[in-house]
C-alpha cells in the first residue's frame, strides 16, 4: 500500500513540475485571446456535460456516505450539493469552459514581488 502511495505521490510530483514547462518557442497569447481562440464543438459540450452529471453523481453518493458515516451533518450535505449544482450550472452556462482569469492580480503578485515598490521608495 506504501508504495502504490508514493507512485502515485511521485506521478502527481512529476506531473506538477512539467506542467508549468514553456512547449512552444511562440509568443504566447494573454488569457483574453486564449478564451476567444478556444470554442467547443456541440459534440463537445454534451461529452463534456455526460461527463459532469457523472462526476456530480459520484460527489453526491461521497457526500451521503459521509451523512451515513457522521462526518457530516444533514445540513453541511445539503450545502455541499447545492454548491455542486451552481458549480455545474456555471460550467454548463460557460460551456464547459473553465474560467482561466479568475484571481489575476493575485496571480501576477506573486509571480512578480520585486517588480512591486514600496510606499517609501522614489
Amino acid at each position: 500500500m506504501n508504495k502504490l502511495m508514493l507512485t502515485a505521490f511521485a506521478f502527481v510530483l512529476g506531473l506538477s513540475v512539467f506542467w508549468n514547462m514553456p512547449v512552444s518557442a511562440e509568443e504566447p497569447m494573454n488569457d483574453v485571446q486564449q478564451e476567444q481562440a478556444i470554442e467547443l464543438t456541440d459534440k463537445q459540450v454534451k461529452k463534456l456535460d455526460k461527463l459532469y452529471k457523472k462526476m456530480f453523481k459520484q460527489h453526491e453518493a461521497i457526500i451521503k456516505k459521509y451523512v451515513e458515516y457522521g462526518v457530516l451533518s444533514e445540513d453541511q450535505a445539503e450545502k455541499k450539493l447545492e454548491y455542486l449544482e451552481k458549480h455545474y450550472e456555471k460550467m454548463k452556462e460557460n460551456r464547459f469552459l473553465p474560467k482561466r482569469n479568475y484571481d489575476k492580480k493575485k496571480r501576477d503578485q506573486m509571480r512578480e514581488p520585486d517588480q512591486q515598490q514600496s510606499p517609501n521608495a522614489n
